[in-house]
């Protein structure tokens, strides 16, 4: 989503901007803008398009600047377009802002500073800001943006320069994160940690309803007018290797790093972690675990509840979080919200958290961000060591997200006496070897799977179907297919293809099928033959002796040998790499697909 840059100090601000700019290009986004404060008023320099864009137009300007704040905007209201980029200004010229979020009653803003002469020169909800400070604006310019900000309803993370204020940027965050960074050439400001770590010695999360008052010197943060005194955040671990390293995109370059982001994730949890008294107080008298989560959080947190029913035999639900509020939960003392984010910045999931913490359940978190605003929510935090994630397309964070839940499931079967210590050390054994089944994997992926890409590209459909923790993968498998090679994609449950599915079968239709799991394998393999019958062409996913019937698949890709409960964590490298490959073959962009953002930070 959005992404928000500012700095303030003894270097020039422009390089400062237009290198944060680039590291939250992962994000998602359709224009760029920058201002600086510069030759006794402010430069305001916008372009529709990527980053390098903004640096062509930035370059001949030729101005200096110590000061400045920068935006990368995903379309919410108005199309791309240069006008409706960020940074938009107030009537005078001399304030300007940038923001991200949501203003739920700009409408009703923007037609009482029109009747009152403002002329509006964007669709955005941003220019009622900049119009506002403006308005509130009689010499101080932390009080003006403080006043406007009392007029808003909705999120907000908000950026502010004034040209009177020359070495000055003013910032202001609700319920979208901002972070603020320090060091001995200056003050930082970003949406995300990943523009300041290469910079910043000591970083500060800017919580809700705070403002601050960044300078050269340091930074000044209120809240309510008072001031308060920060604490500095952990620096995340997430961040190194962040760049392409040779490889010819990032989603590929994570998919074939998943083998080392599992195992480094496994040897973090091996050290003790879930044995630590917050674990303990976290999870004890744990009687019913809510998981949510969006898009491919959400697929994890489907297996995960599978999981912790089938080992710790606690009852647990999974809900999308932009829906669980409006079901009004039964949510009781004795319950546990468990909420999956690779960013933990996501919208609806923090306000979920923020729900489940105002109700007094406990809360625990699985995240790539330790430094996060959920793990700042939350009671407890299981971190995923997966390493930087830049495609906007998640791959090795998910698989991450599985391995975590694995071992909270079997942590909880442990602390309740549901395994013995041997076999609970058994199977964590087990967890041990996935790696290397997964490097099994990636390494012949290009001899397995491009061959499908390529015969596939110019579908119109493709369909996925599996049985119990088959389908929750297949729901992953369609969701990377379609979001990067934006072929229609579906996935079913097996049994449910006679209910309606069928439908959808026409002869030389490819069906990914994924059988993992040896107790489905004959119901799975009925399912298939029906399709077979209307025209389907089959792939099957699995172990050798699962897709071994010649009558049924016109393909296989075959998985290491992995015991059945263990599958998902491998099962679906295949289809990440299938929907890489085709997206590929396609001519499609797999690390930026259009109209989507990587960290959804408006609801």
């Amino acid at each position: 989503m959005c992404g928000i840059i500012g700095y303030t100090g003894r270097s020039e601000s422009l390089p400062v901007l237009i290198d944060g700019l680039k590291a939250l290009e992962y994000r998602g986004y359709d224009s760029a803008g920058v201002a600086a404060a510069a030759d006794g008023g402010l430069v305001v320099v916008k372009k529709k398009g990527r980053v390098a864009e903004l640096e062509k137009a930035v370059a001949p300007r030729g101005f200096f600047s110590r000061c400045g704040i920068g935006h990368t905007r995903w379309a919410t209201h108005g199309e791309p377009s240069d006008e409706n980029s960020h940074p938009h200004c107030g009537g005078s010229g001399r304030i300007t802002v940038v923001h991200n979020g949501i203003i739920e009653n700009y409408l009703a803003l923007k037609r009482e500073l029109a009747d009152g002469g403002v002329k509006f020169r964007s669709e955005t909800d941003t220019e009622v800001i900049a119009h506002l400070v403006q308005k509130y604006y009689e010499g101080d310019i932390h009080k003006a943006v403080t006043a406007a900000l009392g007029r808003l309803r909705g999120s907000y993370a908000v950026a502010a320069l004034c040209a009177d204020f020359s070495d000055t940027v003013i910032a202001a965050s609700y319920h979208s994160p901002l972070i603020v960074g320090l060091s001995s050439d200056g003050t930082y400001l970003a949406s995300d940690t990943s523009a300041l770590c290469d910079r910043a010695d000591v970083l500060y999360r800017m919580s809700d309803g705070e403002t601050a008052i960044l300078r050269p010197t340091g930074a000044e943060f209120y809240l309510d007018g008072k001031p308060v005194v920060k604490k500095a955040i952990e620096r995340s671990w997430q961040y190194g290797g962040a760049g392409l390293g040779g490889a010819e995109s990032f989603m590929l370059k994570e998919i074939n790093e998943i083998p080392r982001a599992l195992k480094k994730t496994a040897d973090y949890y091996d050290g003790g972690f879930f044995d630590s008294e917050r674990a303990a107080k976290t999870f004890a008298g744990v009687r019913k675990i809510f998981i949510t989560g969006c898009g491919t959080a959400y697929h994890a947190g489907m297996t995960g509840r599978a999981l912790i029913e089938r080992i710790a035999r606690i009852p647990a639900e999974t809900d999308l979080a932009s829906e669980f509020r409006y079901r009004k939960p039964l949510l009781r003392r004795d319950s546990l919200c468990l909420f999956i984010s690779q960013s933990g910045e996501t919208a609806d999931t923090l306000a979920v958290a923020r729900l489940s913490a105002g109700a007094g359940v406990r809360t625990a978190c699985i995240t790539n961000v330790p430094g996060s605003a959920l793990a700042a929510l939350c009671d407890f935090t299981i971190p995923t060591l997966a390493g930087a994630e830049i495609a906007v397309a998640s791959t090795k964070a998910y698989n991450c997200q599985l391995l975590a839940l694995y071992r909270l499931a079997f942590h909880l079967a442990y602390m309740r006496k549901r395994l013995s210590k041997s076999f609970y050390k058994e199977n964590l054994s087990v967890l041990s070897r996935i790696p290397s089944a997964a490097s099994a994997i990636t390494e012949n992926a290009y001899r397995d799977i491009l061959p499908l890409a390529e015969k596939y590209k110019n579908g119109r459909d493709i369909y996925f179907l599996g049985r119990g923790l088959d389908y929750y993968t297949a729901l992953e498998g369609s969701l990377k297919v379609k979001e990067i090679s934006y072929i229609h994609c579906e996935a079913f449950a097996a049994g449910e293809l006679k209910h309606g599915a069928l439908a959808l079968i026409e002869r030389g239709t490819p069906v990914i099928a994924l059988l993992t799991q040896g107790e489905l394998k004959e119901k799975t393999l009925n399912s298939l033959a029906e399709a077979k019958a209307r025209g389907a062409e089959i792939i099957g996913v699995g172990k050798t002796e699962y897709i071994a019937d010649a009558g049924v698949f016109d393909g296989r890709l075959t998985l290491p040998d992995t015991p059945d409960l263990f599958a998902p964590l491998v099962s679906v490298i295949p289809a990440q790499l299938l929907a890489y490959y085709t997206a590929r073959a396609r001519g499609c962009d797999a690390d930026k697909p259009r109209n989507l953002a990587k960290s959804v930070t408006v609801e």
